[in-house]
């Protein structure tokens, strides 16, 4: 590990910080293990961990006695940031680290789930990762997954679908280290407001890649159904939304020069030759005009969506995030309570 500390001119050195992201919706139990596991990780090492979490729009907080018998080693503090409302874990994740970001003597941005499926132990490859690569994104790359058949044949869809929409694979989630010295980069970007591992993906930002095991949850089962699932991958399509309309647009051309084809071919054959046209043939001839419609109302839809939304703007984290943040309070170490 490094062992460089930040200097104060007018005090003592002081370690570097290492913010630890989380976005929380009610399973604060969870998140109690979690901080509880990441000290456990963090000791040794020269960093000081300030642990965000950010709570999506819960219904009950954490439990308040738990935090006040508490007491950690290299977990210096551990902060709520409660939103105004739900949110989203996409948007909580994007709000996180925009408050991670005016920390001082921040090193890295540790973005992780609170479940126990990022395993806190993994943190130390990932802090590995980046002393030998300082200015790279540390992407945890599972290497695989243990959810049922029927959902990893849904997630396998998703990746297939998003790769012939966007010809891009991504490949990770959002379990991640970033450095300092990109996290600006980053909380400008519109598209972390979607999709955080999109975003990074779309930002052609260096990355290393490293692979990890999932981890086992702490409690209950996961909140990630299927409906879950097809939502998670409509926001990660719609960072590439550019992408999407011009492989549309290309898609339709090709479609509709086929259409052409077609009718040109049966009309050629019935007004300039005497060959005899099968009956099937007047059916083919409808149904090329009526795709041949249908692509051109496609295509014209895509070109408006694409001129719209070249001229709106985009919401902004580093601008737009804060309204979102309804209070911050400290759940360790007690006498900020």
């Amino acid at each position: 590990m490094p062992d460089r500390l930040s200097r104060n001119p007018n005090g003592p050195a002081e370690p570097d910080v290492i913010a630890v992201v989380c976005p929380v919706l009610d399973d604060w139990e969870s998140f109690a293990k979690l901080v509880v596991d990441l000290d456990a990780a963090g000791t040794g090492t020269p960093y000081r961990l300030h642990v965000l979490a950010v709570d999506d729009g819960s219904i009950a907080g954490p439990d308040a006695a738990f935090w006040q018998k508490s007491g950690f080693s290299s977990v210096a503090k551990v902060e709520v940031v409660h939103l105004a409302t739900n949110l989203g874990h996409q948007r909580a994740i994007a709000v996180g680290l925009v408050a991670a970001a005016k920390l001082e003597n921040l090193k890295a941005v540790i973005v992780m789930d609170a479940d126990g499926e990022d395993k806190p132990a993994d943190i130390l490859r990932l802090l590995e990762a980046h002393q030998a690569e300082p200015s790279h994104l540390i992407l945890a790359q599972r290497a695989q997954r243990k959810e049922s058949l029927l959902f990893r044949a849904g997630y396998v869809c998703y990746k297939i679908l998003f790769r012939l929409l966007t010809g891009r694979h991504i490949g990770f989630g959002n379990f991640c280290l970033i450095p300092a010295g990109r996290l600006t980069q980053i909380i400008y970007k519109s598209e972390l407001w979607n999709h955080l591992a999109a975003s990074i993906s779309r930002g052609r930002l260096p990355v290393r890649r490293v692979k990890l095991g999932r981890g086992v949850r702490y409690f209950g089962q996961s909140k990630m159904g299927y409906l879950s699932l097809v939502t998670f991958g409509l926001s990660a399509i719609s960072v590439f939304i550019d992408l999407v309309i011009a492989r549309v647009l290309v898609a339709g051309g090709v479609m509709g020069a086929a259409c052409l084809l077609a009718i040109g071919a049966v009309l050629w054959v019935k007004i300039f030759t005497s060959m005899a046209i099968p009956g099937w043939a007047t059916n083919a001839l409808g149904f090329a005009i009526v795709l041949l419609l249908q692509t051109l109302a496609l295509s014209v839809v895509s070109v408006l969506l694409a001129l719209y939304g070249r001229s709106t703007r985009g919401v902004i984290p580093a601008i737009d995030a804060e309204p979102y943040i309804q209070g911050r309070n400290i759940l360790y170490p007690h006498d900020h309570s």
